[in-house]
């Protein structure tokens, strides 16, 4: 009986390393396993922000297309407006020799005009009669040089608005 007991007390003993070395696995165990499941919600995380990444990568890809596409569009714009700008240089050069023209034509016919007058003065002088029928002459002149004068003006005037409209049109 001794001995039973002995094998008794024994085995329990073992029973009881045993029973303290489940123990300890178990909470080795569930250590682990507390281990595994954060590592598995770091993991979803991780992949939770790569996806986010990854979106915030597509969408700055997108805007970045975008803005390539819309500085392509812009420069194809300034193209278009310098190569207008100058068209409109040249056009503004243009009328503005046009109207220099113009006015040299002015103070040419102005000059002449009143070399005429002049002339006609000094002619006018020998006779009375003959100035009477001069003055009508010359307020005629004058009524002719005032009306070309004016219609050179008006057309002036006309081709100022003319070229500005142009502009205008070109610019809109």
């Amino acid at each position: 009986m001794e001995q039973r007991e002995q094998l008794k007390n024994k085995y329990q003993h073992q029973l009881n390393d045993k029973e303290d070395e489940v123990q300890q696995l178990q909470q080795q165990y569930k250590q682990k396993d507390n281990e595994l499941h954060e590592a598995c919600i770091h993991l979803q995380e991780s992949k939770l922000r790569c996806d986010q990444i990854e979106e915030a990568t597509r969408h700055l890809n997108e805007n970045l297309q975008e803005s390539h596409a819309k500085e392509q569009h812009l420069s194809t714009e300034l193209e278009i407006t310098e190569d207008l700008l100058k068209k409109r240089e040249i056009s503004q050069k243009s009328l503005e020799e046009e109207l220099e023209n113009a006015m040299k034509i002015i103070i040419q016919v102005t000059r002449e005009k009143e070399t005429k007058v002049e002339k006609f003065n000094k002619a006018t002088s020998n006779s009375t009669s003959t100035i009477a029928e001069l003055r009508n002459t010359v307020e005629h002149l004058e009524e002719s040089f005032r009306t070309e004068q004016q219609r050179l003006q008006i057309n002036m005037v006309q081709k100022l608005l003319h070229v500005f409209s142009i502009i205008i049109f070109l610019r809109y």
